[in-house]
């Protein structure tokens, strides 16, 4: 099952609740329990979190998904797990996270050789169904245009038949080939003169006109071959003339030629099946029920009224309206053909979870509309020439492949709410395009409206250029024709493209209140940035080379999820302002020291136990912010941080000052709250330009005088003290 946000639905009618246990639904008549069968072997045991646990990340995430980490499908599965009533009350029943992982590893592979084991037994022997059978000669001069033929075929969604891709040799196994033959819809024999001297060839012949009827023979002739020569062939010379040639004559050796005539034909021939009551072309059917599989649900009709609003819709129509005008759920079909695929919602308001579409999407020749959250995008969906429309929101995408410009008819594309990581040069290409189609951003050079393109793809909204970029500003700064500030403030953004590159004079990026998980390896080729902000993101790691953007003055990083910073760090060398505050730092790297121009450090609400002794390096540093962490100790010689006027050590584990604490002259604020300092050292008392104090006066020992005439002292000064 996927994670919390697709179980608290409703499911369809045959469907009352889920299972408290793994979040399945629960088909049943009768609800006795809120347990499902599986989980507990019908009702014979409790349910067993392990076993389950491991069932949801290696069935869904990893098989359905397609997680390659085996670690981070088992997070994501354990904390959707966590969240299910059943292990909400029965904590103690839960495992630790670390526990599991390594066992994990080894139930993938019990797995693995068990499923090896279940199927040792099937040979090559065992019956395929293959749509297309290629018969051939083996001969260099022809096989580098069968191999792109069958490669076609297989991009366009078909099986095939194909005796170099099983790595057999010319004629072996005989009957093995003679049952695909059989259970093909289609064969192909390629015609050339050869092909009638080889005894491996005419037994092929021999089964085809044996086991197939003439319409679903479709020969393609070679350059050498003509229909007299054909004809004069025996024993099938004339069978194979009255098929349903492709002659070299038509085709010119040309594929695409020989493709659109090819599909054509098997169109004709392939028939047709039902599917949820509607009559479609046979491959079409087939195609719908691969998804219904995937997604454990029939596919309703719905009505073609539904397409009206896109024929009037135009490059300015916003996506939300457009979608505001369509279903979320089903399919459209005209003449047999499925031209409108939405799987979003059900009417009971069941979310159809995130998956792998099928390679056989590809047979929707005629799909203007394709609307699904989806894993991936289909390299081969460069092939689908009729697609109008696309929406692949709220997914998993991280690649966007060039194909997508090879669409002809393409008008919409969306994919908001992906964890978008990389963008192919051709992708970049329809960006472009459609700025220039929609006037979008005329002012800047080509390989930047592209960019804000995209950026407007991700976040829904068209980037307006404004006059002054802060950290709430949705929209953009230019000067001569190139970005130089953006703002993109609270808005679901989930990944910084790596096309940010493209950016050649861009200075400020504030991405604050987003949902960015991961920053690209291309911000360091930003030579002008000086100030970035993602505050409040989801960000885990850092990039290694993070230290290589060496222009960069400020860095806010507050509120993440941080746990390890990169020793490059070190390297920004101009850097005046570090905010690493709420997130889940232990260590700093000792490289913090060489940040030989910083001025501002937040590190408040982490879980830091102790401070590199390298910090006392840092001399322009002002402000110190080390609240709410664990800190026992401060470095011993802190007191060489000859700038420092604030140091906040609020509400940590300190039992001890520094000794030579007191030669911090210039010290304006300090905060010891919330510690176990029971004593203070002598030397304190001479730091007397404080403006600020916090102290826990009731913890300090009425033995230490000097601190009672320290704080008289720091009164009578002006100081404002807060025991």
């Amino acid at each position: 099952m996927s994670p919390k946000e697709d179980q608290n639905k409703l499911k369809p009618s045959n469907i009352g609740t889920i299972c408290e246990s793994c979040g399945m639904p629960l088909i049943q008549d009768k609800y006795k329990s809120s347990l499902c069968n599986i989980c507990t072997l019908n009702n014979q045991t409790e349910p067993i979190f392990e076993s389950i646990l491991f069932g949801v990340a290696y069935g869904y995430y990893m098989t359905k998904l397609g997680f390659k980490n085996s670690e981070t499908a088992l997070k994501k599965s354990y904390d959707g797990l966590c969240e299910l009533p059943y292990w909400n009350s029965n904590t103690e029943k839960v495992p630790a996270f670390k526990e599991l992982v390594r066992r994990f590893d080894s139930y993938i592979i019990s797995f693995l050789i068990e499923s090896k084991m279940a199927n040792v037994m099937d040979s090559i022997f065992v019956e395929k169904k293959p749509d297309i059978f290629i018969s051939h000669v083996w001969n260099a001069e022809y096989d580098t245009f069968i191999d792109l033929l069958v490669f076609s075929l297989k991009a366009r969604g078909y099986t095939v038949w194909y005796d170099k891709d099983m790595g057999l040799k010319p004629g072996s196994l005989r009957e093995y080939f003679k049952n695909n033959i059989a259970n093909s819809d289609t064969c192909i024999p390629i015609i050339c003169q050869k092909y009638f001297t080889r005894d491996n060839t005419q037994y092929e012949l021999d089964e085809i006109f044996k086991l197939k009827e003439q319409q679903h023979i479709i020969p393609i002739w070679w350059a050498d071959v003509d229909r007299d020569y054909i004809k004069k062939q025996k024993p099938h010379g004339e069978d194979l003339v009255e098929c349903a040639g492709i002659s070299w004559d038509i085709y010119k050796g040309q594929m695409n030629n020989l493709m659109n005539i090819l599909i054509d034909y098997m169109d004709k021939i392939q028939g047709f099946e039902t599917y949820n009551n509607v009559k479609l072309y046979k491959d079409e059917a087939t195609t719908m029920r691969d998804i219904e599989q995937l997604i454990g649900l029939k596919i309703p009709e719905i009505t073609s009224e539904y397409l009206k609003f896109l024929d009037i819709c135009d490059e300015q129509t916003n996506n939300d309206e457009i979608r505001k005008h369509l279903p979320n759920f089903g399919f459209i079909h005209k003449n047999n053909h499925i031209i409108a695929l939405i799987v979003r919602e059900t009417e009971y308001g069941y979310i159809i979870p995130v998956f792998n579409l099928p390679n056989s999407i590809i047979r929707l020749q005629e799909l203007k509309l394709l609307d699904v959250p989806i894993v991936r995008i289909l390299e081969d969906i460069r092939n689908m020439k009729s697609l109008e429309f696309i929406f692949f929101n709220d997914g998993l995408i991280e690649e966007v492949p060039s194909s997508i410009n090879d669409l002809p008819e393409l008008r919409k594309f969306t994919i908001y709410g992906n964890p978008i990581k990389k963008i192919d040069v051709g992708f970049n290409q329809y960006c472009l395009n459609q700025a220039k189609e929609m006037d979008l951003y005329p002012n800047l050079v080509d390989e930047e409206r592209a960019v804000l393109f995209l950026l407007q793809i991700l976040t829904k909204h068209e980037i307006p250029e404004v006059k002054e970029v802060k950290d709430q500003t949705f929209g953009f700064i230019a000067s001569e024709c190139h970005v130089t500030e953006i703002g993109l403030y609270k808005r679901n953004l989930l990944t910084i493209p790596d096309t940010i590159k493209k950016f050649k004079r861009l200075e400020i990026l504030l991405l604050r209140v987003n949902q960015i998980s991961y920053l690209p390896r291309t911000l360091e080729t930003l030579k002008f940035l000086k100030k970035i902000n993602l505050e409040s993101n989801q960000l885990k790691d850092l990039p290694e080379n993070l230290g290589d953007i060496s222009t960069l003055e400020e860095l806010g990083l507050s509120v993440n999820q941080l746990s390890i910073i990169p020793t490059s760090i070190g390297k920004l060398k101009h850097l005046r302002k570090l905010d690493l505050s709420h997130n889940n730092i232990v260590t700093l790297p000792s490289t913090l020291g060489e940040l030989k121009s910083l001025v501002f450090l937040f590190l408040q609400e982490n879980f830091i136990q102790t401070l590199p002794e390298s910090i006392v390096d840092i001399r322009p540093l002002e402000k110190l912010n080390i609240q709410k962490n664990r800190l026992r100790m401060l470095p011993k010689d802190i007191h060489r941080l000859i700038s420092l006027e604030e140091l906040t050590l609020y509400d940590n584990k300190l039992t001890s000052l520094p000794e030579f604490i007191g030669k911090l002259k210039d010290l304006r604020t300090l905060d010891v709250k919330n510690n176990l300092l029971f004593s203070l050292p002598k030397k304190i008392i001479n730091i007397t330009n404080l403006k600020e104090l916090w102290l826990d006066f009731k913890k300090i020992s009425p033995l230490q005088e000097h601190v009672f005439k320290w704080i008289t002292d720091l009164k009578r000064n002006g100081c404002s003290i807060y025991l």
